[in-house]
């Protein structure tokens, strides 16, 4: 059976026609007739079979303003194109997938290397040597502000959802109309700043990547490894394999715009939104482990660590204990939020470094599968897998351990 119910002709095609509507409402009918003038000039003179001068007639005499929308109606149409090619790829690789281990990926290097019967130990060595250090640049062709960013990414989520449900005719009318909603609204929003980007400008550039897809995706790299090495080499622990770094507010040889204050207050900036996905992380996790933990019980590891909470936060411990009188994993998430909260701050009690949040992720790891909850620990917290293993794989270990937010120098 077939994975997907549509092809990039087929996003290509509807993204374009409603775009088309969006342009004729929003800007003019003869702009779209100019539009589409243009277009299929340009596709004749593509497949040689027409000159290139119709395409200039067609823009020859136009006031400025529909000049702009022309410009601004094909500058859209490409973003979006793009969109339905990356959605064509996604569909590509999903299909290679269904054929078993996806050729290229980290469940195939971990499988090639069991085929030529490396032992365990030079798979630990393999991995102890890798370090990826992904370096952000502020790229000065890239002119997008995060807000159409975000836009277009919501167009794509779009495209996902029509791809890959089954929908009835109200649910497709509904997408439609939140897809067309969502073109107007990015027409009507400026494309670009008006003035030359900061260095501030750049470093919330960087920062929008990081905190809309790499925090995920770096998590999941990690899952599929764990998951390989469950099969293959159990005995292997899974060490840091990321460091993310950026010229973007670090850059002092070429930038003389980047001082030490620029610098500090990247990182601070940098710091603050990572901990924060970590604290929506924990909230959802609060959401999930709902277990009756006065009937399960936590286990002595957990029990001594909320011990040792309450002696160190002892008001927010009892506050945690009062509304969640028997269920020990929300307390220890309400009272892992707090620590995040004070780290950095004047306040005692935070976490003093990243080895803590982790240590206390593991914790209730550990205490879920000794509950017989070792699925919702890999599906929610996505840690470690067997016992033995000594990093946590969940997104947010991911993060903490493998992003240090350092510049670049």
């Amino acid at each position: 059976m077939a994975l997907h119910g549509r092809d990039v002709e087929t996003d290509v095609h509807d993204l374009g026609a409603a775009l088309g509507d969006v342009l004729a409402e929003q800007a003019s009918p003869a702009a779209f007739d100019t539009v589409e003038r243009v277009r299929t000039d340009a596709i004749a003179h593509r497949r040689g079979d027409g000159p290139a001068g119709p395409v200039g007639d067609s823009l020859d005499g136009l006031d400025p303003a529909t000049r702009e929308a022309v410009a601004r109606a094909f500058t859209t149409y490409f973003e979006l194109v793009n969109l339905a090619e990356e959605r064509e790829r996604v569909r590509a690789i999903r299909e290679r997938a269904e054929g078993g281990t996806l050729a290229d990926s980290v469940a195939a290097a971990v499988e090639g290397l069991a085929a030529v019967d490396a032992d365990a130990g030079t798979v630990q060595r393999v991995l102890d040597d890798v370090l990826v250090q992904p370096t952000f640049t502020a790229h000065p062709t890239e002119a997008r502000r995060k807000t159409v960013k975000a836009k277009l990414r919501a167009v794509a989520g779009h495209l996902e959802t029509l791809d890959e449900r089954r929908l009835t005719d109200g649910e497709r009318d509904r997408i439609d109309r939140a897809l067309e909603a969502e073109l107007t609204s990015l027409w009507q929003t400026p494309q670009i700043r008006d003035r030359r980007p900061t260095v501030d400008d750049e470093a919330r550039n960087v920062q929008w990547y990081l905190e809309n897809v790499l925090f995920d995706v770096v998590g999941d790299v990690y899952d599929e490894l764990e998951r390989v090495l469950d099969e293959e080499y159990p005995s292997v622990t899974v060490p840091k394999l990321f460091e993310f770094r950026s010229w973007a507010g670090s850059d002092r040889d070429g930038n003389p715009h980047v001082t030490p204050d620029v610098t500090a207050r990247t990182l601070a900036r940098q710091r603050r939104v990572v901990l924060e996905r970590y604290r929506t992380e924990l909230k959802r996790l609060s959401g999930v482990l709902s277990q009756d933990t006065e009937e399960l019980g936590t286990g002595e590891r957990l029990a001594a660590s909320l011990a040792a909470d309450a002696e160190r936060l002892p008001a927010v411990a009892a506050d945690a204990a009062e509304r969640y009188p028997d269920e020990g994993y929300r307390a220890k998430l309400r009272l892992m939020r707090e620590r995040l909260d004070r780290v950095g701050g004047v306040r005692a009690g935070g976490y003093g470094g990243p080895e803590e949040l982790v240590a206390d992720l593991e914790l209730l790891v550990e205490s879920l599968r000794a509950n017989g909850a070792g699925v919702v620990a890999d599906v929610h917290v996505r840690a470690a897998g067997p016992p033995g293993r000594d990093r946590s794989a969940s997104p947010l270990a991911s993060w903490t351990s493998g992003t240090t937010g350092e510049p670049h120098s």
